[in-house]
């Protein structure tokens, strides 16, 4: 798995020869206004449309924004596209504050809806998305 970008915010990465795309939430994201959340939230779908990959999990365990309803109402429109065959999304567990925003995302998405769960481990969701990372 090689990094295809990284700032203070995210780390996205990208593994060829299993098609998946990843990207990696930095707690430095608690700091990050609106617009920039926005802008890094198009950025992945970006690199989606660029490597069109199988599978994408995103590991929201170290995410600080806080993430509300019009962030959602938002997100849901620009993710319109069937960009991957299965998303997994890790988060830390089902206390933390995004749990229920994101679960509420992903039941409101038709798309996501499909082929999204939630794990608390990256071990769990490889096991899902039934990849193995050397």
């Amino acid at each position: 798995m090689r990094v295809v970008s990284i700032n203070k915010y995210q780390v996205i990465y990208y593994d060829k020869a299993n098609q998946l795309l990843k990207s990696e939430w930095l707690e430095e994201s608690a700091k990050m206004p609106i617009s920039k959340f926005r802008k890094e939230a198009e950025r992945i779908l970006n690199f989606a449309l660029k490597y069109k990959p199988r599978f994408a999990m995103i590991d929201l365990s170290n995410f600080k924004y806080d993430f509300n309803q019009r962030d959602m109402m938002w997100f849901n429109s620009i993710h319109n596209s069937d960009l991957a065959e299965k998303v997994g999304i890790i988060i830390s567990s089902q206390e933390n504050p995004l749990f229920q925003g994101v679960n509420e995302l992903i039941n409101n998405n038709n798309i996501l809806n499909k082929k999204t769960k939630m794990f608390t481990t990256e071990f769990e969701t490889l096991d899902w998305l039934d990849l193995k990372l050397v």
